[in-house]
């Protein structure tokens, strides 16, 4: 993007070199490679950061991190690899005043400019995957010592928060916690608080993504002294088709669909 955005410049300036050679070179060169410069590193950026406010903010509230910046603000991730090109872009401007202060250009300068050019892209790269890699240590970590657990079954949960869905109140204290926490291990691990947007093979994979030992492990640490309950047969087809039930008939196709919700197929079948 930036070859294509300078091209023309690049273009003009190498035209005029050549076609000043052996004379008094031209202002167009350095005029127009600064300008362009100045210009995408300040009037860019700020109409960049200018352009997102409250109203137009297409992040969702869901999926928007929570020690991030609030909604309407943008906020700089990549601040080695901006530092770097905002640091060079100034020592640019510095560096092409002490060149051309003597109105002349030797041939040292010439080359230290064009190393300077690798130097900055050398930086950048190396802040890039610094910063790649202390993203993948920080996600290694948080799912090693933070992934959610919860001694519920997916069919328990799914079961539990289609009836609060339907408006269904539990009749004890015990149960109000019970579904509060399973809401709350929902919307932290699926990114959501409505259950019917959520597949339960999705909210499975949650809950059981972690290791047998680990699972055990957590269990004990907390004290938990309640079994795991059997999943009936059919129970999680049951479940599905309360949540099937569950859809809006605004959501629904008056005119297409599927005659039946669930579908067994061989595993040696290669395609149906």
């Amino acid at each position: 993007m930036a070859l294509g955005s300078s091209a023309p410049e690049i273009l003009l300036a190498v035209i005029e070199t050549g076609t000043n050679l052996g004379g008094c070179p031209g202002e167009l060169g350095a005029s127009t490679i600064v300008g362009s410069a100045a210009f995408n590193l300040l009037v860019i950026t700020a109409a960049c950061i200018y352009a997102v406010d409250e109203t137009n903010d297409a992040t969702a509230d869901g999926e928007r991190d929570p020690t991030g910046p609030p909604k309407g603000v943008k906020k700089i991730y990549d601040m080695g690899v901006f530092s770097v090109t905002a640091g060079s872009s100034i020592f640019a401007y510095a560096w092409l005043y002490w060149v051309l202060k003597d109105q002349k250009v030797d041939s040292v300068e010439a080359w230290l400019t064009f190393v300077f050019f690798f130097v900055l892209v050398g930086l950048a790269w190396g802040f890039d995957r610094f910063k790649e890699r202390q993203m993948q240590k920080l996600k290694k970590g948080s799912e090693e010592t933070n992934t959610p657990t919860i001694e519920y079954s997916a069919v328990e949960i799914y079961r539990e928060l289609i009836d609060d869905k339907k408006g269904l109140v539990p009749a004890t204290e015990a149960g109000i916690a019970k579904r509060a926490k399973m809401k709350e291990f929902v919307k932290e691990t699926m990114n959501t608080d409505q259950i019917d947007k959520v597949q339960l093979a999705d909210l499975k994979t949650a809950v059981e993504g972690e290791g047998l030992i680990k699972r055990i492990q957590y269990r004990k640490q907390v004290g938990i002294q309640q079994r795991k309950q059997v999943v009936a047969k059919g129970e999680i087809y049951k479940a599905e088709h309360v949540s099937a039930d569950n859809i809006a008939e605004t959501e629904k196709h008056p005119d297409f669909g599927f005659r039946c919700l669930h579908y067994s197929v061989s595993e040696s079948s290669g395609t149906i």
